[in-house]
């Protein structure tokens, strides 16, 4: 049985609490954004900076309104918080379902004369009510870890392993930082998720590898390592946006002449600037003509 894709929400009781009340703008934000995420998980993670990546904010704002939020949750084991309230109301909807559910089958069963009617008892509506959920979950679960220890091909040959992911890292620290550009202090998950992304395209380590002995050792990659008027540095993120690596490896690749004019180009000079220079010069020709004469 599938979560609902709602949840009743009693906006009396809501005003009414004491530790709402005690919260500020940017405390209920959050708590709603975690409530929400609790109806559809079963629970959130305790780890801060998992539920700053869910509110979408940053890790210091989720831990400076945490001391408020904290109270409105309850350690449920494996590092896991659940809401009481919210529990509550998630078994009451999978009762209501679970009696439906078994009352429609009933009724299918009488008007196909069926001889064994199905008889709903409390327990019956009470396992179901409090099993469907956590029975839905432990499958998404169990699949989730088959899908980690044993991924599909990725699509173009790409890789999506721990081992890749590690290879771009040793690649960054060994290449670019030496050359002054920021140091990878962390892998968050956004992070990690858009690497996974880039290296899901057959090739892209080597580009990538490219890139950043472009960025970090090339004269014409000065711009990227703070030298330019902008003074500014790329960093790993700029990297795994879309298209920047290819477009840092077009202009490693790109000849001199692209990049720059040649050094001996003589300047164009303008016609009525170049008349006036020879006009200069008459005199001293005709000079040098009557003394040679």
């Amino acid at each position: 049985m599938k979560a609902l894709p709602y949840y009743k929400f009693y906006w009396q009781d809501w005003r009414a609490s004491r530790t709402v009340q005690r919260m500020n703008y940017v405390e209920r934000g959050l708590y709603r954004e975690l409530l929400d995420e609790c109806w559809v998980e079963g629970s959130i993670p305790s780890d801060h900076v998992e539920l700053a990546d869910i509110c979408g904010c940053p890790e210091q704002v989720l831990t400076d309104a945490w001391q408020m939020l904290s109270k409105c949750f309850k350690d449920a084991g494996n590092g896991r918080l659940i809401n009481l309230r919210l529990n509550e109301e998630r078994t009451e909807h999978d009762q209501i379902r679970a009696a439906k559910a078994i009352a429609g089958r009933s009724g299918g069963l009488a008007k196909s004369n069926k001889v064994t009617p199905l008889v709903a008892d409390a327990k019956q509506l009470l396992a179901a009510a409090s099993g469907c959920h956590i029975e839905e979950k432990e499958k998404k679960k169990k699949k989730s870890r088959e899908e980690k220890h044993t991924p599909p091909p990725p699509k173009g040959g790409g890789c999506e392993a721990d081992e890749c992911v590690d290879e771009v890292l040793t690649i960054w620290r060994e290449v670019c930082v030496p050359a002054g550009l920021p140091e990878v202090i962390k892998v968050t998950p956004p992070r990690r998720k858009a690497l996974r992304e880039r290296l899901r395209d057959q090739g892209w380590i080597d580009l990538f590898r490219e890139a950043c002995i472009y960025a970090a050792r090339s004269p014409e990659g000065s711009w990227m390592r703070g030298e330019g008027e902008m003074r500014w540095k790329a960093t790993l993120d700029y990297f795994l946006k879309p298209g920047s690596v290819e477009k840092t490896v077009e202009k490693a690749r790109a000849p001199l002449s692209v990049l720059r004019p040649p050094s001996n180009r003589q300047p164009v000079m303008a016609a009525d600037e170049a008349h006036r220079l020879q006009v200069q010069r008459m005199p001293v020709m005709k000079l040098e003509r009557v003394g040679a004469s």
